[in-house]
């Protein structure tokens, strides 16, 4: 998916360490590569997608965890609804 400044493929480990170390210069904290996919799920929430997208887009195609959701939420609500779960 990603390539080096060389050309050869990137492995998930060191992509995982390239966004540890940039995360943790640019956000002064680590991120780990499914933090992007909570971020990507935050986006569309926040950009009017219903949960069900989000659920697809994400491949969650049914998740206990999504279930009590609903599409009129913004990701605060949504997040926070998810996390007490």
């Amino acid at each position: 998916m990603f390539v080096s400044e060389r050309g050869a493929p990137v492995s998930v480990e060191e992509f995982r360490k390239m966004l540890g170390r940039l995360s943790e210069r640019v956000l002064g904290v680590t991120w780990h590569p499914h933090a992007l996919r909570h971020a990507c799920g935050v986006h569309l929430i926040n950009s009017g997608a219903d949960t069900r997208t989000m659920q697809q887009y994400l491949c969650h195609a049914s998740h206990p965890k999504h279930a009590g959701l609903h599409g009129t939420h913004r990701a605060t609500n949504v997040l926070s609804a998810f996390y007490q779960m």
